[in-house]
Formats: C-alpha cells, structure tokens, sequence
C-alpha cells in the first residue's frame, strides 16, 4: 500500500473508529418519548409574542434565501411566535457552538444541525425527540418518506424532524467526456469505469486530472451503504450501541483498493484536501483541474445561479448517481439537516412556541400545532465520553501518529461522531 493510500485510510478510517468508541444506537435510557414531554395548548394564554432562537449552519446561498423567506412569511403570518435567525457558519461550527453552550452559555430554542449528529444530540441529554410531539398530537407520518424518516429514528423514536435533504451524486464536464471519448449520456457507475474514465481524461488533455478528491471520511460511509453493508456493527449503532468497526471485508479491500489505484497513477486523481466549504472539488472542475467530482445534490442549485451569472460557462454540467459497489439491498443514505428542539433551560412558552414553529414547518395544521406546542421538560445534564481507540487496523505506520493527532485536535474542538446510521435503498 503506498503512502499517500495509507495517510487516506489513515484519515478515513479515525473518524469511525472514534465514532465507534463513543457508542451508538440510543441514550442511556432506552430513548422512548413520553408524551407528557409535550403537553397541549401552552401558548394559549400568552399575551404578547413569543421570541425563538433558530441557529442554523451549513446552508447553501440558495437554501439561506429560502429559509430566511420561510422565517420572513411565517413572522407575518401569525402574532403568537417571532423567529429570529441566526447563521452558525458550517455544519461542523454550528455542532461545535452548540457543545460549548451546554458547557456554559445560552443555548438556541431550535438549531439545525447535520444528520451525523443524531447520537452527538440525543446523548447531550439537551433535547426533546420530536416523537414526543408526534404522539401527543397523533400526527400521521405516513405521507413522510419512510427511509428519511428512519435516518432520524433510533430505536422507535424521531428524534428531529427533517428539514432539508440531499444525497451525493457524481458531478463532471460533459464537454470533457466529449473530447477524451466518452459518452456523457453514460458516465461511470463502477470504480473501474471511473479509473477507465479518468485515464482517458488524462490521455486526451481534457483536463489536468480525472477527478478531484477530498478528505472526507463520507465517501467511506456512502460506498459501504450502497454496497448493502454497515461501517460498525449493531446496524451502525442503531439496534444498540456500536463496539467495533465492520470495514474488514471484501468490500472494504475493494474501495481502499480503488483508492490505492486512483493514486498509484500520476494525474488520474487531484487531492484538496479536506474541503471543508465543499467547493474545492467543484472548483477543480470549473477550472479544468479535473473532470469529475463526488458532491451533494444540494450544490445543485449554487452551481446553476453561478453558471447563470456567466461563470464557468464553458463547463456543460453532467449530474449522475454515486458510483462504486452496488447490492439490491444498499444505495447511498440520506444527508442534509434536520430540526432539534432544545429543552435544556427553556421557558415553558419558550419551548411553546419552538414547537408551534416547528412542527408548522412539517405541514401540521393550527390544532395539530397548538397541540404539539410544548411546553418541553429539559432532559439533564450533557455528558460525553471520548473513549481510547485502539489502533489494530493494519493499515501501516502512519495510522498510529495521524490517529493521536487527530483525536487530540477532535477532543478539544468538540465530540466526533461518525455516521452511526443503516443503510437505505436508494429512491
């Protein structure tokens, strides 16, 4: 295994072993929601507005317009709750706020947080699951679409509710697959026709290199579930908490060794490092660093404004699935932000008026609303636990320091969690 491979799995591999170490799969209670959680008609006597703070973070240009919209209509449509906003920067900063604030400081009524903080929430022991609400009100989740409402379950609790969506999907320059001679109207859906596709993008000069990578342990999560398989065991912590990891098999030996491949050959792949704005890769092929690159459906919509402006116009998009292993019972999970209802030190009209906002958002009607307005009983104290790892991956030398390095830097920015969820079908 070369080094640059081993310095990959290095960083792929810690977040989940760290993940594991925490634990998933339900608090240390068994998690199910009590429906006196959220009593009825809280906001019935109140007698002037009631202010909410909503943090939300990692939100695209064009998804900040929107939620700001949403929040402007919902201000004017209605006397009883004012939502003010307040941006948090990337997923990973606005997780991070949150954590320090239950150390010590104000915490929001409702934040917006990614769906790899579903463990992170619930042990914090700072919010009410939405399933409370739910239940108090009866509310029928059967219009809902099942495999997103199970991203957000543990055990037989919703604990948010989710709020916007994406998937990662394979971006190229359609113009670029043209003149290396493939066909845009087929792009890769194997990692040996993505190897293929970026060697003949290097032979041909299309672009510099076949695809921009980046350091981000979600590839690893992704290409386990389309291939049917979970990334620690106990289905990735859902049915109790996680005790090891599952990537010793022979899907794991197949995607480090695409990896390995994708580096062995000069020019067949750009590394960016870790990307944290997620546009370093979609830069790469703006510019004609690279043709191909995995990113979230939910840059879909930025990169249409951009080229609308003008930009990049020479670059003729080609959106297609996720390539890499593929089993009948696996496809690419479900990303995006969902809606946590804080308990934690909240005012009974102050949790109120949380719930009547956001169970508003979901669709629920004004007596559903008034129902699930909930005047919230706080959940305890926050405690995490970062536990040792212990290193027996067999990935080489460098596993060791990186992985210390790592944890070190983890630990004092705020807890880890990798994506403890089962894998869904796609579609």
């Amino acid at each position: 295994m070369t080094t640059m491979v081993r310095r990959l799995a290095a960083l792929l591999l810690v977040p989940v072993l760290l993940a594991a170490a925490c634990g998933g799969g339900g608090s240390d209670d068994d998690g199910a929601a009590d429906d006196a959680r959220c009593p009825v008609d809280a906001l019935a006597d109140a007698t002037s507005p009631v202010e909410i703070t909503f943090w939300h973070s990692g939100l695209r240009a064009g998804l900040l317009d929107a939620i700001k919209t949403l929040t402007d209509q919902y201000n004017a449509e209605q006397q009883k709750v004012r939502v003010s906003l307040q941006v948090q920067g990337t997923y990973e900063e606005g997780r991070d706020k949150y954590v320090t604030a239950l150390r010590g400081g104000t915490l929001p009524d409702l934040i917006l947080l990614e769906e790899t903080q579903v463990q992170l929430m619930i042990d914090s022991r700072s919010v009410v699951p939405v399933q409370a609400c739910v239940d108090a009100d009866d509310y029928d989740l059967s219009d809902h679409v099942q495999p997103v409402l199970d991203q957000f379950r543990v055990g037989d609790d919703l604990w948010p509710m989710p709020f916007n969506l994406s998937n990662p999907v394979l971006y190229f320059d359609a113009n670029d697959f043209a003149k290396a001679g493939l066909d845009p109207a087929d792009p890769p859906s194997t990692f040996e026709e993505m190897l293929d596709a970026a060697r003949k993008i290097k032979e041909s000069g299309a672009a510099r290199n076949g695809f921009a990578w980046e350091m981000q342990p979600w590839y690893l999560e992704q290409w386990f579930a389309k291939a049917g398989e979970t990334i620690v065991d106990n289905e990735n912590g859902r049915e109790s908490r996680a005790e090891k990891t599952t990537l010793n098999s022979k899907t794991g030996e197949e995607i480090f060794g695409f990896v390995e491949k994708l580096f062995a050959e000069k020019g067949l792949a750009l590394n960016v490092g870790r990307n944290e704005s997620g546009t370093d890769t979609l830069l790469a092929v703006g510019n004609g660093d690279a043709s191909m690159a995995i990113g979230t459906s939910a840059a879909l919509g930025s990169i249409y404004a951009i080229q609308d402006a003008g930009q990049f116009s020479d670059v003729k998009l080609g959106v297609a699935p996720l390539p890499g292993p593929s089993a009948d019972n696996g496809g690419v999970q479900v990303g995006g932000g969902a809606l946590w209802l804080v308990g934690k030190g909240k005012s009974g009209l102050t949790k109120a008026a949380t719930g009547w906002w956001a169970t508003g958002r979901a669709g629920v009607g004004v007596r559903g609303r008034r129902r699930a307005a909930s005047a919230l009983l706080a959940r305890g104290e926050f405690s995490i636990v970062i536990a040792g790892l212990g290193l027996t991956a067999g990935v080489g030398g460098d596993l060791g320091p990186i992985a210390a390095a790592y944890v070190l830097i983890m630990a004092t920015s705020g807890p880890i969690l990798a994506r403890l969820s089962r894998y869904r079908p796609a579609g």
